[in-house]
């Protein structure tokens, strides 16, 4: 009894410790703009995702008058026991629409694994770039 009391604790310790991770943004710079995204709904998952930006200046104002895109792709090469491996191409690319808190943009993710993000925010004519990585369950 007290050991399957033991596996349950583990186990739920181990999903509390998934959903929180599936939550940590992803930081990263756009020349002198902050990026944060951050997935919904427990994302990165195989299908259709909501991923929430926010953008910050250098003050630490929210960046809302910019357009945002954002693309998207399974890195090529895979690592399968110690050899490479060669695939098609998986990727796409997604608008991000203004919401409230930021940009929200739908990627369809066709393939768990790693993925690389281009966040590219256009504003005032000038496009800066902030490059995320994040794996797909």
């Amino acid at each position: 009894m007290m050991v399957r009391t033991l596996i349950v604790a583990v186990v739920l310790t181990l999903l509390a410790a998934g959903a929180l991770a599936a939550q940590t943004p992803l930081t990263g710079k756009a020349g002198e703009y902050e990026i944060s995204a951050t997935f919904q709904k427990g994302g990165p998952l195989v299908g259709t995702n909501d991923l929430l930006i926010t953008i910050k200046d250098p003050s630490g104002q929210d960046i809302t008058d910019a357009k945002v895109a954002v693309e998207y792709f399974m890195t090529q090469k895979q690592s399968a026991t110690r050899k490479s491996v060669e695939m098609p191409y998986h990727g796409g690319r997604a608008e991000g629409d203004i919401v409230a808190s930021g940009y929200r943009a739908k990627l369809e993710i066709n393939m768990p694994g790693p993925w690389n993000l281009v966040v590219k925010v256009t504003r005032a004519g000038k496009t800066e770039t902030a490059r995320l990585h994040v794996n797909v369950r």
